[in-house]
C-alpha cells in the first residue's frame, strides 16, 4: 500500500496492515437501568446488610473484603475460591451492571454461591450500595473523597 491512499474520501498515510486485537465490550456501556444512588445511604446500607458477613479492610470474616471490590477482577481474592465454583471461570470485572445484577439476586447469578443473603429487590438501595462501593475504591485508589451528608 502506498504511503498516501485515497479510499472512500478518507486519506490513509503511511503503511497500515491489519492487526488482530483483542476486544472485549465494556459492560458498564450498555443501556440498563441503574438510577444514580446515594453513597451515604449505601454506607448505612452496607453497615445494615453487608458488614455481618463483609469487613472492609480485613478478610476475617466469612466473605471478601469489599473496599476494593468495585472493578476488581471476579474470584480473585485468596481463601474464597469455595464463594462460587463457577465465578472465576467467567472471567469478568465486578462492574456497576453485574454487581446490580449479583446484589439483586445473588443466586441468580450465580445459581451455586455460597452467600447467604436474599438478595437488595430495590433498585434504588442497590444503586446506592454500588455508588457507596465505588466511593470507598475511588478513597483506596487516592481520590481522597468524604463523606460530607449525614444519612437521612
Amino acid at each position: 500500500m502506498s504511503q498516501q491512499t485515497m479510499r472512500n474520501n478518507v486519506q490513509i498515510i503511511g503503511d497500515h496492515k491489519y492487526k488482530y486485537r483483542k476486544f472485549q465490550v465494556n459492560p458498564d456501556y450498555q443501556d440498563i437501568d441503574i438510577p444514580d444512588g446515594d453513597p451515604i445511604r449505601g454506607e448505612w446500607i452496607y453497615k445494615n446488610y453487608c458488614a455481618g458477613c463483609h469487613d472492609l479492610d480485613s478478610e476475617q470474616l466469612q466473605g471478601p473484603s469489599l473496599r476494593q471490590v468495585y472493578m476488581r477482577k471476579a474470584g480473585t481474592r485468596k481463601g474464597y475460591r469455595y464463594y462460587s465454583s463457577t465465578m472465576p471461570s467467567y472471567h469478568f470485572y465486578w462492574t456497576r451492571n453485574i454487581l446490580d445484577q449479583f446484589i439483586e439476586n445473588p443466586e441468580k447469578t450465580f445459581p451455586d454461591t455460597n452467600m447467604f443473603f436474599d438478595g437488595l429487590r430495590d433498585s434504588y438501595d442497590r444503586a446506592c450500595i454500588i455508588e457507596y462501593l465505588h466511593y470507598l475504591r475511588a478513597e483506596t485508589d487516592g481520590a481522597q473523597r468524604k463523606l460530607s451528608r449525614k444519612i437521612i
